[in-house]
């Protein structure tokens, strides 16, 4: 088992009386990296959290963090120390003041004065809630409790993060603010695995991205990876008159295929198998046969075409 790998598993299954929620997964997650889990509901994404997490113990398999086995059947205290782990429905205790509610939890972890003080302005500073420090929990958004929940998460200063749809149910403004501290947290040389369905905040945190379907990893791979294996180069062509002219003239191309014609417009959107010295030779040459071109640049299928594409071969 490596020793760069801050989580590995082998052959690990979970099975609740006749439900396999988990089943045969071997999982690499390098250190420092943040590792995107994704799949539709009931693919066993959160059960998988879980037992990383150990708060489930697995039926058969094995986990590793840092090269250190969970041991069955026993406390695992000192494996405990590395994790922070966020579920997707933990309580708060919304009486408390922000500031009792972490120095509770500190506590717990056994933090001692005046390192406990000092922790718990720290953590207050990263999630932006020194200002709330006093304020009633019950009192906050529901972005402030989030924030809050992760703080709770990282008080002990664990080295990996198990966040479990951590954004749900957010804003956009609430998601951004928190997608800046989990950023935070990766430079500082935090492991990080996030569940999500918000796709486009996994493309933008993520190093590599796992895909559930039916308690198995279909997919696990870099995120460099995935788009250069499924993800298709595209190019946006606008022109000033007809269309189809355009895509006459685009057929002679071999680098073009799969021509769409953008509704309600005079623009055609293309695959693209060429390289960027193809894309400025293709413009050249439209040029040059005297289409009138408004608008052409290039852009790339998004994860969300790529999920729903692994999807759909997994379906046939």
């Amino acid at each position: 088992m490596g020793d760069t790998n801050a989580i590995a598993t082998e052959g690990l299954t979970k099975q609740f009386e006749r439900h396999i929620a988990v089943k045969n997964i071997d999982l690499e997650v390098a250190e420092g990296e943040v590792y995107g889990l994704i799949g539709p509901n009931g693919a066993g994404k959160t059960t998988l959290i879980r037992l990383l997490a150990m708060a489930e113990e697995a039926t058969v398999g094995e986990i590793y963090l840092y090269g250190d086995r969970i041991i069955k059947e026993d406390s695992n205290l000192r494996l405990k120390q590395y994790i922070g782990y966020l579920p997707d429905d933990f309580p708060l205790y919304e009486e408390l003041t922000v500031w009792d509610y972490l120095d509770y939890f500190a506590r717990l972890y056994f933090l001692q004065t005046p390192h406990r003080r000092r922790r718990l302005e720290e953590v207050l500073e990263l999630v932006q809630l020194t200002s709330k420090r006093h304020s009633i929990i019950a009192t906050l958004s529901r972005g402030m409790k989030q924030r809050l929940s992760l703080a709770r998460t990282i008080i002990h200063e664990p080295i990996l993060l198990l966040l479990d749809e951590p954004v749900s149910g957010l804003d956009p403004i609430a998601r951004m603010q928190f997608r800046e501290i989990i950023k935070v947290l990766q430079s500082a040389g935090m492991t990080i695995l996030i569940s999500s369905h918000v796709l486009s905040d996994l493309a933008e945190l993520c190093t590599s991205i796992g895909i559930m379907e039916l308690g198995s990893l279909v997919e696990s791979a870099s995120l460099k990876t995935l788009y250069e294996r499924l993800s298709h180069q595209q190019i946006h062509i606008g022109i000033l008159n007809n269309p189809q002219v355009l895509i006459q003239e685009l057929k002679q191309y071999s680098w073009v295929e799969n021509f769409e014609i953008i509704p309600d417009s005079q623009r055609v959107k293309v695959d693209f198998t060429g390289n960027l010295e193809d894309s400025a030779n293709l413009l050249r040459s439209l040029i040059l046969a005297g289409l009138p071109i408004t608008e052409f640049h290039t852009s790339q299928e998004d994860l969300e075409t790529i999920f729903l594409k692994l999807g759909h071969q997994q379906a046939s």
